[in-house]
């Protein structure tokens, strides 16, 4: 099956200095590009506490490549992958910054922080207008159990007006559990799967 590029939208990774980004987030993202399977439109928006400016976050995020990805780093690639690449520091505790820097109506946010954020981080991008034409994907643990789980899709779904497609603890759910998945297969379906649908939230685990 031959897969096509997703539509024009910004990709923004909330935790963009953490450890999931290093490691698994910007080398799948670097990974889709070379294989033309990014959207063709569209900024990679890192939003973290850490006081970074474009430059020493795409710094960082070379050094990722170079350690983490299955392609290696091609400097060719690598020049035109880095001009999409921004940072925003949320020192300020603000999102305003992170919608000005958003240059498509759409957009896929990667929640790569703790979950005892996700609720305050979604009502946040709600007050500043951030909830049309997202799609959110979380990490695991999505809650303590299933009472916080489904409490905390309540949140997200009030909040946002999000599809769930798959939820931690709830095997009956709509959707398939993504056990193992694979961070860039998740990617390019959530890129693509903005293309048919408003919002939507996707809960994956990274199992063995």
């Amino acid at each position: 099956m031959s897969l096509k590029r997703p539509e024009d939208q910004d990709i923004v990774i909330v935790g963009a200095t953490g450890d999931l980004a290093r490691r698994k987030l910007l080398p799948a993202l670097y990974n889709l590009f070379v294989a033309d399977l990014l959207p063709a439109q569209g900024r990679i928006i890192g939003y973290a506490r850490t006081d970074w400016s474009d430059d020493q976050f795409r710094e960082a995020a070379a050094a990722a490549v170079k350690e983490f990805s299955r392609t290696g780093l091609d400097a060719k690639a690598w020049s035109a992958f880095a001009q999409r690449l921004t940072y925003v520091s949320a020192g300020a505790g603000d999102l305003a910054e992170l919608k000005r820097r958003c240059t498509e109506p759409a957009r896929l946010v990667y929640l790569a922080v703790a979950p005892s954020v996700f609720a305050s981080t979604a009502h946040a991008m709600s007050e500043r207008g951030m909830v049309h034409g997202t799609r959110l994907i979380v990490e695991k643990p999505f809650g303590r159990d299933l009472d916080s789980s489904r409490e905390l899709e309540r949140t997200l779904h009030d909040v946002m007006r999000l599809v769930t497609l798959d939820v931690r603890h709830e095997a009956d759910a709509a959707g398939v559990v993504l056990v193992g998945a694979v961070i860039q297969t998740v990617f390019l379906q959530m890129l693509d799967f903005g293309s048919r649908r408003h919002g939507a939230l996707l809960n994956i685990s990274q199992g063995s």
